[in-house]
């Protein structure tokens, strides 16, 4: 089925996830929503050699990214690298944050506010193919800038 073309150019996607037990999980997502023609990024396995982690991962969350998925697990609300990536999130002002809680996870108390779902780590891969189809429609509801604004364009 796949996305609509209307939406291939503006998909991005990035996903965050816990480094304990998120891993398998992020590598899932990552090749169902390319296989649907989403762009994706997450760390490492986009990662940029030369430029310093922290840095490459905010700009890619606050200027190139229009829906962050955050994958919840056990030891999400304890893992430092899932707190600084929603805190970006969280500041920019044209990014959807989805979250994606598996199994008994629990949601930081922050993103509560968020769209959300429970899914089942023995379900997972239909799961997230059923939300990749809702996305478009979640971004829709969410407004785009129509250009951007730089520091100097902004005038007293």
């Amino acid at each position: 089925m796949g996305v609509p073309k209307l939406f291939m150019k503006r998909l991005r996607v990035f996903i965050s996830y816990s480094g304990k037990d998120g891993k398998s999980f992020a590598i899932q997502t990552n090749n169902i929503l390319t296989k649907l023609g989403y762009k994706t990024w997450f760390y490492p396995h986009n990662r940029t050699f030369g430029y310093l982690p922290w840095e490459e991962i905010s700009e890619v969350i606050l200027n190139k990214t229009e829906i962050f998925l955050y994958l919840c697990t056990i030891s999400s609300t304890n893992s430092r690298g899932q707190s600084f990536e929603s805190e970006y999130a969280m500041v920019s002002t044209y990014l959807m944050p989805q979250l994606v809680l598996v199994d008994n996870s629990t949601c930081p108390q922050k993103l509560r506010i968020f769209n959300h779902e429970r899914v089942s780590s023995n379900n997972f891969s239909d799961a997230i193919n059923k939300i990749a189809q809702k996305l478009p429609a979640i971004l829709e509801k969410t407004p785009m800038p129509k250009q951007t604004l730089k520091a100097g364009d902004i005038s007293n």
